[in-house]
């Protein structure tokens, strides 16, 4: 059966790797919250709704991207992409 392993313990490691990185990822969102004056003064932007739309925007690309390279990375391997060339 392709080397899959069934048992039927309860999956505490993968449980707390989502507890972790659910963790981190609001993290992430509070720290860019508290960031945003700053964000405003760098990009020389006056308007607070758009630095608010930036850091969404933000949000919905490493939202995106994150799941996306997982699939690219088990999908496509480094072997397979040497050996094309």
């Amino acid at each position: 059966m392709c080397g899959i392993k069934h048992t039927k313990e309860a999956p505490y490691l993968m449980i707390g790797i989502l507890f972790v990185g659910a963790f981190v990822a609001f993290l992430n969102n509070s720290l860019l919250n508290v960031a945003l004056p700053s964000i405003m003064v760098d990009l020389g932007v006056d308007n607070y709704s758009t630095v608010q739309w930036l850091a969404t925007g933000y949000m919905l690309v490493s939202g995106v991207l994150i799941p996306a390279s997982a699939f690219l990375l088990t999908r496509f391997t480094n072997r397979s992409y040497i050996l094309q060339r």
